[in-house]
């Protein structure tokens, strides 16, 4: 099972605020069964955290954390923005 819309990195929006609790919803989260999160903090707040390479950098801090306690999820990089008609300029996407 995958889950693709989880606010599960601690700290950045209306998800949980400390890494305990964080781990606490991955380890639920393979008990039910789910194999691959993806981590989507609110795009708004990305560069308030220090962009995408910082993001990046905290996913792969907290897959490794997940790892290190046995809890069986992958977890990989995304993001939840709200749509509207400049949402590609927001988040510097060119179309090919």
């Amino acid at each position: 099972m995958y889950d693709i819309h989880c606010h599960i990195l601690p700290g950045i929006d209306d998800g949980p605020d400390q890494l305990e609790d964080s781990l606490a919803i991955a380890g639920l989260a393979a008990e039910d069964g789910t194999r691959t999160l993806v981590a989507t903090p609110h795009g708004d707040k990305v560069p308030g955290i220090g962009g995408k390479d910082a993001l990046a950098q905290r996913i792969q801090a907290f897959r490794e954390e997940v790892a290190s306690r046995g809890i069986g999820l992958d977890v990989v990089m995304g993001a939840e923005h709200l749509l509207s008609a400049d949402l590609l300029v927001e988040v510097q996407v060119t179309p090919s």
